[in-house]
């Protein structure tokens, strides 16, 4: 592994560890809970690194498993970034629903998008000709599109499964939604957006 590789896959690490208290707080969520909160910085950071090594040489017998292991980390920076910057607005502001809140969300979005192409152009694409902001935010948007209309679909058109509360189902959903956009977003940037 290079030492360039190392260090994005650490600096990504402790990013995600800096934005990821603050959201688990506000959802009362501890992860470590025998241990003070700080340990969330340490123990991400240290077990992300260990994994993208992991993954490093096993790339070396498949290599779209280095690439698919890079959009995985710098899709859990995004999306560490969107939910605490929501969140720490949301909490700053006191606004958490409504209409005033579109202007928070779309702020965190527009943050997180603009780390993904730093990223993805970068890092995990990297080699490939220049990319497109605006094909790479189209990508995306569909993207974002398939994630909220798989989770609409399932937990508006389709009954929760007897015995699965419609809280649970909603998170099923979503986890199948996420599969689903990661899944177009990879493909989309891959052969469109930063195709060589």
């Amino acid at each position: 592994m290079s030492s360039r590789n190392l260090l994005l896959s650490i600096v990504a690490a402790v990013v995600t560890a800096i934005f990821l208290p603050p959201t688990l707080q506000e959802k009362g969520i501890n992860v470590l809970s025998n241990y003070p909160t700080y340990y969330i910085y340490l123990v991400y950071p240290l077990i992300a690194v260990v994994g993208m090594v992991v993954m490093f040489y096993l790339g070396k017998k498949l290599a779209v498993l280095w690439q698919l292991a890079k959009f995985g980390l710098v899709g859990v920076l995004n999306t560490a970034i969107d939910f605490g910057i929501l969140n720490y607005l949301t909490t700053y502001t006191g606004i958490n629903k409504g209409f005033e809140l579109v202007p928070i969300k779309a702020i965190a979005f527009m943050v997180a998008l603009a780390n993904s192409y730093w990223w993805n152009k970068n890092w995990v694409f990297e080699g490939k000709k220049k990319a497109n902001p605006v094909t790479f935010v189209i990508i995306s948007t569909i993207g974002i599109s398939i994630n909220v209309g798989a989770v609409f679909t399932l937990t508006s058109l389709v009954n929760a499964p007897a015995g699965i509360s419609d809280q649970l189902w909603l998170n099923i959903a979503n986890i199948g939604a996420t599969f689903l956009s990661l899944a177009w977003n990879f493909l989309g940037y891959r052969l469109v957006v930063f195709k060589k």
